[in-house]
């Protein structure tokens, strides 16, 4: 296949095409219309000159024929034409390239090594991202052999106490240990390849977390679902293993979220819910600084934004599910209403929140 030609690729494969373009590019409130090929959502060619595009979006793709049109500000064109107009080059240059990287039948490039090419030809050096490493997943299999029980239930007898995650979700999650440096290894999958991992110290020294270098965390969300219309944002992995079996939970490895992650959690946008730590680094996430807007206004403009205004100090990773969806069900409020909590309490006694053991 000399250029890129549409109609040679499956409709399956244009289908998938198109939901990865409009997720990578923010698009909000994508919908599927079957009946008529197309997904609409809001306009992203002239997203300023709209109102309301959460509620009423103008925009739609026809992954049939490839063509983009927005009714409100009638751009309109086909798909090349609409990755010129967001990433700055020209309609040859993408037709010629995408010829020669989307190879014919049921072969088509990566998303990923689409959009890390015209970064590399278009994008300043010293802000675009750094390209997503992938690594075998057969790397991991050495630390599968056992789960470690202070994953799941602990050792009574050793005091050992474990962190309550089900043995199913530690095992489809693929969460390991390193016996060599007695640390728990979680990888970090995204769009099904295995770009990185941290580690979690058990004993020694060192830095309690480390992560390969150059995962992805400032990219990427743990446990990410794009078909998801509403999920529940935490910002450890560990916190979403815990839940991950009963409630739509993603991460985003630390309390520092960046534009790029706002993005991919606004695809969530018919019920965004913020539950970060319980502490200074948490609460300056979903309030900001001075000069830094915080999650809550970042994600406002995308649609409602929900807080869990948890009543006990800690992380959601502390709770056993069933008290995290009483404290979901029960103290869940719109973004605009939170404050900073004055009162803490433990999660055991459910007395003020304390260091150390409960007192019998």
């Amino acid at each position: 296949m000399s250029a890129f030609e549409p109609a040679l690729m499956p409709a399956s494969v244009k289908e998938q095409l198109c939901r990865d373009l409009l997720e990578e590019f923010g698009a909000v409130s994508i919908r599927h219309r079957p009946s008529q090929g197309e997904l609409t959502h809001g306009c992203l060619v002239n997203p300023d000159q709209h109102s309301d595009q959460v509620r009423n979006p103008t925009a739609s793709l026809n992954y049939e024929k490839l063509t983009y049109k927005c009714l409100g500000c009638n751009a309109q064109g086909g798909l090349l034409w609409l990755i010129t107009q967001l990433r700055g080059c020209t309609w040859q240059e993408a037709r010629d390239w995408l010829g020669r990287e989307t190879g014919t039948g049921d072969i088509v490039m990566p998303l990923q090594q689409l959009l890390d090419y015209y970064d590399a030809l278009y994008a300043d050096t010293k802000t675009r991202p750094a390209p997503i490493p992938v690594h075998s997943a057969s790397v991991l299999d050495p630390w599968l052999a056992v789960v470690h029980p202070w994953l799941t239930t602990g050792v009574e007898d050793l005091g050992l106490k474990g962190r309550g995650i089900p043995e199913e979700t530690v095992k489809a999650l693929k969460i390991g240990w390193d016996p060599v440096d007695d640390t728990i290894v979680i990888p970090h999958f995204w769009k099904g390849q295995l770009v990185g991992w941290q580690k979690r110290r058990l004993s020694g020294g060192g830095p309690k977390y480390e992560s390969t270098e150059d995962m992805p965390k400032d990219q990427t969300l743990y446990c990410y679902d794009a078909g998801r219309r509403e999920a529940i944002i935490m910002e450890s992995p560990l916190s979403v293993a815990k839940h991950w079996h009963a409630l739509p939970v993603e991460g985003t490895f630390g309390a520092a979220v960046t534009d790029r992650q706002i993005s991919l959690i606004s695809t969530h946008y018919e019920r965004m819910v913020l539950w970060m730590d319980n502490d200074n680094g948490g609460w300056r996430a979903l309030e900001g600084t001075p000069n830094t807007p915080g999650m809550i206004e970042r994600l406002s403009k995308y649609g409602t934004v929900w807080v869990v205004d948890s009543p006990f100090a800690g992380d959601p990773g502390d709770l056993d599910t069933k008290t995290a969806t009483a404290v979901l069900e029960e103290c869940t409020i719109p973004a605009v209403n939170w404050e900073r909590p004055t009162y803490l309490a433990c999660h055991r006694c459910f007395e003020r929140a304390h260091q150390g053991s409960c007192d019998p």
